[in-house]
């Protein structure tokens, strides 16, 4: 027998017990201490945790605003409609975060993993999207089924996190090499000279965002590329593209290797997310919430990337976005070329740009180990969910 839950993925097993999302979790957000986000630190004895993309925000050395709830939890983001599994103790950050207790008959992890596999509406902007995860329904085994699943899962996430976690390396390192080369680009210690980004770029490209299929593109179709492709930091021709449909008509931006993206419009944590495009098969377009910079003779693609994805540069593309209450951050042409960078000697841009290239040989060979280890984990979610493991 086969079942389908409403944003769901089919069961295909007959021994699954399904109930409501609300008889399985319970809503604990309620009385829980908020930090601001201006009152996040560096560092400190009690982790932030918040919905942003990464898992830990900040953190605070307040004890009191640690959470009373009771662990492990799930940690559901309200707008960016992300998940965390948190077993240790930990504040929780800014707006927007529903925190879930899980019923004692559920195994936690178990839980985590299924919900990552629910299927959100993901057209509605900036909105809250808890309306729509408590209507869904919970589709489970018996409980030692359950911590079985969970148990399989998470020696494949280990695999995986682990080639993340040498990813994440190799950009530090980038960052680093930055720093020592060139300063931090907002305060500019080296006394670059400063103009605006208007004077160094010749063309800010945007694309258009068609009527695509749900599914994602073939091989010899054009696809779209999806906004999420943007803010890993670079793009390596992953699955972040839709299929555009067959009936509407070709009006191509098409994303070339070397190309530099920004996300133009996204959530208040991702919006100026900037992307180089290291390789890429053809046939695919850019959507019309990104930009693409074309720059002028003085100034390194790769340069202009670290500075953009700078940490401290992003607090200032930030606040060069625009937007009404319940509609994501958007950032303007006319604005974005007011930014003020600093422009070393291009000989040293040059430099920076060899060891960027030197890193990605590194790095590629990471990305594609990743891959494998990603396939294998989604391929044992989607059996584990089917009743297949």
């Amino acid at each position: 027998m086969s079942r389908e839950c409403p944003w769901m993925p089919i069961f295909d097993a007959d021994d699954w017990t399904t109930e409501p999302f609300l008889q399985i979790f319970s809503d604990k957000t309620g009385g829980q201490t908020k930090i601001k986000k201006s009152d996040y630190r560096a560092s400190g004895v009690l982790p932030i945790i918040d919905q942003g993309s990464d898992y830990i925000g900040g953190y605070t050395n307040n004890l009191q605003t640690r959470s009373s709830v009771k662990l492990p939890c799930i940690l559901f983001g309200d707008h960016t409609r992300l998940f965390k599994y948190v077993d240790k103790p930990f504040a929780i950050g800014a707006d927007g975060v529903k925190v879930l207790e899980v019923r004692k008959d559920i195994h936690p992890r178990y839980a985590y993993y299924f919900l990552n596999r629910v299927r959100l509406p993901d057209n509605t902007g900036y909105s809250r999207h808890y309306k729509y995860l408590k209507r869904t329904t919970f589709c489970h085994l018996s409980f030692e089924e359950q911590r079985r699943i969970a148990t399989i899962l998470d020696k494949a996430d280990a695999v995986r996190r682990k080639r993340q976690e040498s990813i994440r390396l190799t950009e530090e390192f980038l960052k680093s090499v930055f720093l020592d080369m060139f300063g931090d680009p907002v305060t500019n210690p080296k006394g670059w000279k400063i103009i605006p980004l208007g004077q160094v770029i010749e063309k800010i490209e945007s694309g258009w965002s068609p009527k695509c299929d749900t599914r994602l593109a073939d091989e010899g179709e054009w696809g779209v590329l999806k906004l999420g492709a943007v803010t890993s930091g670079y793009y390596i021709d992953g699955e972040n593209k839709a299929l555009l449909s067959k009936t509407t008509p070709r009006r191509t931006l098409e994303v070339l290797p070397g190309d530099l993206l920004f996300s133009r419009k996204n959530t208040y944590e991702l919006v100026g997310a900037t992307a180089y495009v290291y390789a890429t098969r053809r046939m695919l377009m850019i959507s019309d919430l990104i930009f693409r910079l074309k720059l002028s003779d003085n100034l390194n693609v790769k340069y202009l990337w670290q500075v953009l994805s700078n940490k401290t540069t992003r607090q200032k593309i930030r606040r060069l976005a625009s937007g009404t209450a319940g509609s994501m951050p958007n950032v303007s042409k006319s604005r974005l070329r007011t930014l003020l960078v600093p422009v070393p000697p291009l000989h040293l841009q040059e430099a920076y740009s060899e060891i960027v290239e030197k890193n990605n040989s590194i790095q590629s060979k990471y990305l594609h180990r990743s891959d494998g280890s990603d396939n294998l984990f989604n391929s044992l979610v989607q059996r584990a969910f089917k009743g297949e493991l």
